[in-house]
C-alpha cells in the first residue's frame, strides 16, 4: 500500500475533474478512489492550515477518513518534526517543511507535489534517518510509473 501525502497545491488538480491539469493525476486519484492501492495521509497544524482554507477538500478528507482511504496522523508529533527540519534546512525559499514532517512521522512513500523547487529537500537524505527510504515524487503522468512500483 502507497502512503501519500499530497501537498494542497495539487489537490485540485488530483480530485476535481474541471481542472486542466487533472489528466495529468487521473493514475494518482484512480489509485486512492478506484483501486484503494494509495492512502493519503496527513496532519500538523501547517497542512490543517491550508486544508482549512481550501473547505471543499477538507470535507472530501474527512469522508476519505471515514472510508480508509486517508488517515490523519498526530498533528503535534508532525509539528515537533517540523521544526526539526526547519533548523535543519539552509534554504530561505524553501517553505514545505511540514511536508517532509508528514512523510518522515506518516511514513510516506510518495509526495505529490508540483513545487519543483521543494523537490531537492523532499530529496534531501540529512532530514531523514539511514533505515528510511526517501519518498518518490509524483508530479505528473510521466512519473505514474512509482504508483505501481511501491
Amino acid at each position: 500500500m502507497n502512503r501519500i501525502v499530497i501537498d494542497t497545491d495539487c489537490l485540485s488538480r488530483v480530485f476535481d475533474e474541471k481542472n486542466k491539469e487533472h489528466n495529468e493525476y487521473v493514475p494518482l486519484y484512480r489509485s486512492i478512489i478506484e483501486q484503494k492501492q494509495t492512502i493519503i495521509i496527513y496532519g500538523g497544524t501547517k497542512y490543517i492550515g491550508e486544508l482549512k482554507r481550501a473547505k471543499k477538500f477538507l470535507k472530501l478528507f474527512g469522508e476519505f477518513r471515514k472510508t480508509g482511504m486517508a488517515k490523519d496522523i498526530d498533528d503535534q508529533s508532525v509539528d515537533k518534526e517540523e521544526k526539526r527540519i526547519i533548523k535543519m534546512a539552509d534554504d530561505s525559499k524553501f517553505n514545505d517543511h511540514h511536508i517532509v514532517a508528514i512523510v518522515i512521522i506518516g511514513r510516506c512513500n510518495i509526495i505529490c507535489s508540483k513545487d519543483s523547487n521543494s523537490y531537492e529537500h523532499y530529496k534531501n537524505g540529512r532530514y531523514y534517518t539511514s533505515h528510511f527510504t526517501k519518498p518518490k515524487i509524483y508530479n505528473g503522468l510521466s512519473s505514474s510509473g512509482i504508483l505501481t512500483r511501491n
